[in-house]
C-alpha cells in the first residue's frame, strides 16, 4: 500500500503553494512597472494640455491680438496663463508664456515655454 502512494500522479500542496509564490513574486514586479507607466500619462497628459494653452497664446500673438503682456484664466483647463514678451531684433520677440494650476492629487504646478515669434 505505502508502494502505491509513491506511484500516483498529481500535485501536492507544497507544490502549489510553491507555484502560488512565485507567481506571486511575479505579479510584486510588475507593480512599480504599472506606477511609473500611469506617472507617464499623467505627465504626458499634463504637457499636452499646457501646450494647447501656450499654442493658443502663440497664435493670438502672432495675429497681433494679444497684449505684449498679460494673464488670463483658461475655462477649458482652469489654468492660468501669464505672457511676457522681449524684442530681440526688429523683426524677432521672444514669448514666454508661465502656466500654472492646481491639482487636488499632487498640488501645485508650474510650466514654462519660451518661444520666438517672427513677425514680418
Amino acid at each position: 500500500m505505502h508502494k502505491a502512494l509513491h506511484n500516483q500522479r498529481g500535485i501536492t500542496l507544497l507544490e502549489v503553494m510553491v507555484g502560488m509564490l512565485v507567481f506571486s513574486l511575479g505579479m510584486l514586479m510588475l507593480i512599480p512597472m504599472v506606477v511609473t507607466s500611469v506617472t507617464g500619462n499623467v505627465i504626458a497628459h499634463d504637457t499636452d494640455m499646457v501646450m494647447q494653452d501656450v499654442q493658443k497664446i502663440v497664435e493670438a500673438f502672432k495675429a497681433k491680438g494679444l497684449a505684449t503682456s498679460g494673464t488670463e484664466y483658461s475655462e477649458d483647463t482652469h489654468r492660468y496663463l501669464t505672457w511676457s514678451t522681449q524684442t530681440v531684433t526688429a523683426n524677432l520677440e521672444q514669448l514666454n508664456v508661465d502656466v500654472s494650476w492646481y491639482d487636488a492629487q499632487e498640488g501645485y504646478h508650474f510650466r514654462r515655454v519660451s518661444t520666438y515669434v517672427y513677425r514680418k
